[in-house]
């Protein structure tokens, strides 16, 4: 009899319950994906950025560099050059920057990349022009 009801109740009830726990795991991750983004740029932290607001809505003419030429390019489709690495010479990067076009620095505070030149550093290796700043990043115009 107790092995009877063991079997009748206990065992799927267990059971219902140990797999039910998989599903309401990937249930949460499902909503959650759907409110901030599956990862990478897609998350809302990268897609809500007043920088690329702005990039969208004005364009620049000129030759771009950027700090993260692969955000830029896949969120906003601009075409920018890596901004200089400290393990390269940076007047053979200077000499890279052509002087007969305007050139613009797209700086985004998101992108955190030691193997190149920080914004600070820049600004004291190269005469640069704030031409819009927001809290999440900048652009800048090399003079």
């Amino acid at each position: 009899m107790k092995s009877e009801i063991l079997r009748k109740y206990f065992i799927p009830i267990v059971c219902s319950i140990w797999l039910s726990f998989p599903l309401t795991v990937n249930i949460n991750f499902s909503l959650n994906d759907l409110q901030v983004g599956v990862g990478g740029y897609n998350t809302i932290y990268w897609k809500n950025s007043t920088l690329i607001e702005w990039l969208k809505d004005n364009s620049l003419e000129g030759s771009i560099y950027s700090n993260n030429t692969d955000y830029f390019y896949i969120i906003a489709g601009i075409n920018s050059k890596m901004s200089s690495y400290k393990s390269s010479n940076i007047t053979e990067f200077k000499n890279t920057i052509p002087e007969d076009v305007k050139n613009y620095l797209i700086w985004t505070e998101k992108s955190k990349k030691s193997e190149i030149y920080d914004i600070t550093e820049l600004t004291t290796l190269f005469d640069l022009q704030i031409v819009v700043a927001f809290s999440d990043g900048a652009i800048y115009q090399f003079i």
